[in-house]
């Protein structure tokens, strides 16, 4: 299982933590150890160990720049939930395998990030004296001492919290499974009244019966993506086959509602996603439902590391009101029967392969969609 993570907003520290690491580290810098002959004695330990023992998360200090990493101080926090005495862990190391139950190459891949970056936030998984397993989320940053350099990790137990996920996947998928199963049933009765002799006003009934299901079954497929991005991981991916498939599923749309589309194919490629494909998916369904429009222009260009693939159309554009949060959840135009999820997972994609889309006004009279994605030499 792969333990990084590329949200740092999932360790929300609290201002008093932020304020408590900032401390220890003053409070090591200046008391916990000083060089003398060439051996590291640990001294006034009491200025800080009221700081170091206040925290609700297990803390670590141990060296960077040699191997093995020895750990040179814990808490008591540390010491409680992996069952070990203080001696005891300090003759071990952050990556030892007796307290860290994730695969060497992942343990390896975190350390040179945090030499790289000075920093950085990840998921990982600790183990208890006695076997146990946990999930924690850690907080790492580099510090120099002495003219060493020191890393303060921050573990944070999140069993509860992984727990409380879970649970809430299950009832979505069991709600999904459920609301999908009778929709299928429903499309399967409309589809038999169509083969009925029905008089004109009833005919109308059922073509809205007929959308409201195929909306209720988008709806369920967007609500079961929005569940899956945090997984979705980043890799090279071409841009041309992408937009052509959906193009392609599009066209028989396209033509019911005799739209002209004019497609310069990218030759780029991005760093993106599985998912990449409902970016495009959802930006041109929203143009062909709500733009009202004949013409839509799908081209790309460079710009420094990014590749920016505009959308537009010359159709009604985007009401004033609603341009600044287009992209939140649940917002639609005053005339819009959607659901307001398409636009936000659109976004919500994006961000997680570190890109962002625009919604501005177009040149053809519309609406315009700039999606900025890192391009992949």
């Amino acid at each position: 299982c792969n333990h990084k993570t590329n949200n740092e907003d999932v360790l929300k520290l609290t201002n008093e933590e932020n304020h408590l690491i900032s401390n220890i580290i003053l409070q090591v810098d200046s008391y916990l150890e000083r060089k003398e002959s060439g051996q590291i004695i640990k001294e006034n330990l009491h200025k800080y160990e009221t700081l170091f023992n206040n925290a609700n998360d297990a803390i670590f200090l141990y060296y960077m720049d040699d191997e093995p990493r020895n750990i040179i101080e814990v808490n008591d926090v540390a010491c409680q939930r992996l069952g070990y005495s203080r001696e005891e862990l300090l003759q071990m190391t952050p990556n030892d395998n007796k307290i860290i139950a994730i695969p060497p190459k992942e343990v390896d891949a975190i350390f040179e990030e945090i030499l790289s970056k000075g920093k950085s936030v990840f998921e990982s998984a600790h183990r208890t004296k006695t076997g146990e397993i946990f999930p924690v989320m850690v907080s790492a940053r580099v510090f120099k001492l002495n003219d060493r350099m020191v890393t303060l990790s921050i573990a944070r137990d999140i069993t509860d919290r992984k727990k409380a996920q879970m649970d809430q996947d299950l009832i979505h998928e069991v709600l999904r499974h459920d609301i999908m199963n009778q929709n299928i049933s429903i499309k399967g009765y409309l589809t038999l009244l169509e083969f009925t002799k029905l008089q004109e006003d009833q005919q109308d009934i059922l073509s809205k019966v007929t959308r409201i299901a195929d909306e209720t079954a988008s709806l369920v497929q967007k609500i079961k993506l929005l569940t899956t991005v945090d997984k979705d991981e980043k890799e090279k991916v071409q841009l041309h086959p992408i937009l052509d498939k959906v193009l392609s599923s599009k066209r028989d749309k396209f033509e019911e509602k005799e739209i002209e589309v004019t497609y310069t194919a990218p030759q780029e490629s991005v760093y993106a996603g599985a998912l990449v494909m409902e970016v495009f998916t959802n930006l041109i369904e929203n143009v062909i439902l709500h733009a009202n429009c004949k013409q839509i222009s799908i081209s790309a260009k460079n710009e420094e590391e990014m590749v920016i693939i505009t959308i537009e159309d010359d159709g009604i554009g985007i009401s004033e009101d609603i341009k600044e949060s287009l992209m939140e959840k649940g917002v639609k135009g005053a005339k819009s029967k959607g659901s307001g999820l398409g636009l936000y997972l659109v976004q919500q994609l994006v961000r997680r392969y570190g890109g962002k889309i625009e919604g501005l006004d177009s040149s053809l009279g519309g609406a315009k969609f700039d999606i900025y994605l890192k391009r992949a030499e």
